[in-house]
């Protein structure tokens, strides 16, 4: 199990922290299984902000997934089915963590070693 850096717009940051939002969409899996995200909220934040627990990763071909209102229904999603729908576009398959515990905290980058602005996930070795 690994634990990745994942950028993520502020707002949906925020929903995750405050519990608002308990699954978290990608258009693709890192390799290895994920046990838990580092997230860095993107501009105007640019900052690490916490991590989450991550108690399982779904993937699923687009056509056979019920993302709403099955989704909706048991998960708080944090968009709508319009914006699941757009995101996932031409997609053959989706993909989303179903999240867990929440810590917050507030770090740089560069505090994790990290000296870019990661456009996707990073993986982060355990100290």
């Amino acid at each position: 199990m690994s634990t990745i850096l994942l950028p993520i717009k502020p707002k949906y940051a925020e929903m995750i922290l405050n519990g608002e939002k308990d699954i978290e969409f990608r258009k693709s899996f890192p390799k290895q299984d994920v046990d838990k995200i580092v997230i860095y909220a993107t501009a105007p934040i640019s900052r690490i902000v916490g991590e989450v627990e991550v108690k399982e990763q779904v993937e699923e071909r687009y056509r056979d997934a019920i993302i709403c209102p099955y989704l909706c229904w048991f998960y708080k999603v944090g968009i709508s089915e319009a914006e699941l729908k757009k995101y996932y576009e031409w997609k053959e398959y989706v993909y989303y963590y179903v999240l867990g515990k929440v810590t917050k905290y507030d770090k740089s980058l560069s505090e994790l070693g990290i000296n870019y602005v990661p456009q996707n996930f990073v993986y982060l070795r355990e100290k």
